[in-house]
Parts: C-alpha cells; sequence; structure tokens
C-alpha cells in the first residue's frame, strides 16, 4: 500500500525577517529553497499592515514589492478568522442572534477583495502604495493606539496582580472584575474571557469596525448586545476555549508582553499572533516574541507554531533558507519512515 505523504510544512515569516529578506533582495532564493524543500512560506495581512506603516518610501516599497510576488500563500486577515470562529460559537449556542436572511452580496465583496488575484487588497498595496498607506495609517492607527493603551493598562494591572512572566500558568490564571458587571455571577474567569467580551463590545459597536463587517451579514449585532445579560455570559461562560484559540492567544501574547519590556510596537505582535494557529513553523528575528509564542505553546490546550529564532540583518537571509531546508529534511524523513 503505497504511503500517503505528510502536507507541506506551512512557514509564517515575521515583519522583521520580511524586512531583512527584502533589504538583501534574497525573494528569489527564498522562493526556491522553499520550493526545493517542499515547503509553503504564508504572508500575512497584518505584516503588509506593518510594512506600510514604514516611513521610509523607499523601505516600504521594497518590502511591499516581496511581500506581493508569487510564491507565497496570502493568508485572509485575521479579522475574517476571528470572526468565523465567533460566529461559529453563535450558530452553536445563541442561534437567535443569527439573522433570518444572511447578507450574502455583503460577505461576498468582502472576501472578493481579499481573495481575487487583481484588483483586490494585494493590488491596491502593490500598485497604489501611497494610497494604501495613508488608508492603512487612516483606518488603522487609532485601533493601534487604543491597543498601545491596553498594553499599558494590562501591564499595570499584571503587575498589581503579582504575575512575572516566568512564574504565570496561562491555563490555570484567573480573575474577576474591580466592579459589577451585568451577567457575571462574582466569580474567578478566565482572564482571556473578560479581554474577549471588552474587545468584541468595543468592536462591534461601530459598523465600520472590520470584525463588524465580517459578522453583520450573519448576525443581528444590535439585537445580540442589546440582551446584555445573554451577551456578557456567552463569553464568561458559554463560549469553548478549543473554539476561540485566536480569543485565547491573543489574551496571552498581551499578557506576556505586559511582563516584559516590550517595544511600541508589540500591539501589532498581537495581530501577527493570530495567525499561528494557521502555520506550523514561525520565523522571526524578535528574541522576546519568540519566547512568549514558546511560553503559550507550553500552556495552550491547542496546537501553536513552533517558533525558530534567527540573527536579525545580514545573516538572515541564509538563516532562513537553513531553516527551510532544515523543515524539509524533517518532512521528508517523516515521508520515509
Amino acid at each position: 500500500m503505497k504511503q500517503q505523504r505528510k502536507p507541506r510544512p506551512r512557514v509564517l515569516l515575521d515583519t522583521n525577517v520580511w524586512r531583512d529578506l527584502a533589504d538583501a533582495d534574497a525573494g528569489d532564493t527564498v522562493r526556491r529553497v522553499a520550493r526545493r524543500a517542499g515547503v509553503t512560506v504564508q504572508i500575512a495581512p497584518s505584516t503588509v499592515y506593518e510594512a506600510l506603516r514604514t516611513g521610509n518610501p523607499e523601505i516600504r516599497s521594497r518590502m511591499i514589492d516581496l511581500m506581493e510576488r508569487s510564491g507565497w500563500v496570502r493568508l485572509m486577515p485575521e479579522a475574517y478568522s476571528g470572526s468565523q470562529e465567533v460566529l461559529r460559537e453563535i450558530r452553536r449556542l445563541r442561534p437567535q442572534w443569527l439573522r433570518s436572511v444572511p447578507d450574502i452580496q455583503s460577505l461576498k465583496r468582502l472576501e472578493h477583495d481579499w481573495a481575487r488575484s487583481r484588483g483586490g487588497f494585494w493590488d491596491r498595496a502593490r500598485f497604489d502604495t501611497a494610497a494604501e498607506a495613508e488608508r492603512v495609517r487612516v483606518l488603522g492607527d487609532q485601533d493601534l493606539a487604543v491597543a498601545r493603551s491596553d498594553a499599558e493598562y494590562l501591564r499595570a494591572r499584571a503587575r498589581d496582580a503579582g504575575w512575572s512572566f516566568d512564574s504565570i500558568d496561562l491555563a490555570k490564571v484567573k480573575q474577576r472584575s474591580a466592579f459589577p458587571v451585568w451577567g457575571w455571577d462574582g466569580d474567578d474567569v478566565e482572564p482571556w474571557r473578560w479581554a474577549a467580551v471588552a474587545a468584541f463590545s468595543a468592536a462591534l459597536k461601530s459598523p465600520d469596525h472590520a470584525y463588524a463587517e465580517w459578522l453583520s451579514p450573519f448576525v443581528n449585532l444590535a439585537g445580540a448586545r442589546a440582551s446584555r445579560e445573554s451577551w456578557v455570559r456567552f463569553w464568561l461562560y458559554d463560549v469553548a476555549t478549543l473554539n476561540m484559540q485566536r480569543s485565547w492567544i491573543r489574551w496571552a501574547v498581551e499578557v506576556l508582553q505586559s511582563l516584559r519590556t516590550v517595544s511600541p510596537g508589540t500591539p501589532c505582535d498581537n495581530q501577527l499572533s493570530t495567525y499561528l494557529i494557521e502555520c506550523d513553523y514561525f520565523i522571526s528575528a524578535d528574541g522576546a516574541f519568540v519566547s512568549i509564542v514558546e511560553k503559550c505553546r507550553a500552556s495552550a490546550s491547542f496546537r501553536i507554531a513552533s517558533p525558530v529564532r534567527v540573527p536579525g540583518g545580514g545573516r538572515s537571509v541564509s538563516d532562513v533558507a537553513q531553516v527551510l531546508h532544515k523543515i524539509g529534511e524533517a518532512r521528508a524523513g517523516g515521508d520515509r519512515r
């Protein structure tokens, strides 16, 4: 009987790695190595957003040119994937929140903008880079500022709770609110649930927010939020952690960042972290972020990508190529077994 081959390993690159590869004009080299190794290299929209925020137009164009080349597998935006998790749980737990007639046309327009090979987001980023960069700045800078403010608040609260990076057990830690919340029983609750109900409650107030855009074709958002007790209990008690992996990992990365000295750009890492359940390996030159991902892997009840650290700067190209080669060899060895 012929042995079935393993699927191609999926590898996600951090923005700092894309920057180093762009500086070295090494896109073709990495693409050839990946093809020979039987490895799929993924590109996350959040890394494109971060590249578009680069202030230097020359560096920005160089990065976008590399990111837009053929050979990489383009992922959907994290808001799409996150909203799909929420939608599945609403269907399972609160079907009364669903629209009787879904707005399929709105959904198709959104999906088409990301999935089509010509004329959508990826083409705008490549051929109208300056305009798309301004659009990302206008739409995203406010969210980024809020995220950074939230990170500072979380840092203070985590330290007040006596947590430390080395000692915290993400799978066991719980928290309670400092004030009464409608629908909360007053008990200790997993912190990711508090983070999720706060994040989605704020996001879904605006019809222009990405989560609202992806959920509104199926969900009566105003009706869902109107039942305050049911809405809060949905997040604090009813949804299953295994079904809300992106919410868990985003919270985990945020709390671990709050226990370390991190740069102001770390909210972008929070967004990127939600893709770590869609890949098998994650390559980064950020040692702090790699250690955070390792900590998440040790506590998560689901699979998270294996992080691999490479040195930044001129050595990145050869090191990335070597990592891809080793991943391919491991896959080939498994096939022979």
